[in-house]
């Protein structure tokens, strides 16, 4: 499934998004934009969530702790009690199975 993205021509973002005194069209560009980048998170959201699927347990935990909660390499080892290549092993494949399904939209072998 293949998501189209409309363009907006000629509207000032930055005015739209932080400015103050606005238009009453500028007023409904904002909420539709704002509208617009929660429903796009939460599809995002609902895509990384199927993603995950796709990977062992342990490549889910180390991604997970890694990119989704921020935690730094040194925190995971200790963490996890592993070396930084034993947590290398399981960072590479993840990403490149999330990257994949994420860019074709379909599930990994």
């Amino acid at each position: 499934m293949t998501r189209v993205r409309k363009h907006i021509f000629g509207v000032d973002f930055e005015h739209i998004e932080k400015g103050y005194h606005l238009s009453p069209s500028d007023e409904t560009i904002r909420e539709k934009l704002a509208t617009t980048r929660d429903f796009d998170a939460f599809i995002f959201w609902l895509d990384m969530e199927e993603a995950l699927k796709q990977l062992t347990p342990r490549q889910r935990e180390c991604f997970t702790l890694k990119y989704l909660e921020g935690y730094s390499t040194a925190e995971i080892m200790k963490k996890l009690g592993i070396t930084q290549q034993a947590l290398s092993k399981q960072l590479i494949p993840a990403k490149e199975k999330i990257k994949y399904f994420l860019k074709d939209g379909c599930e990994t072998a």
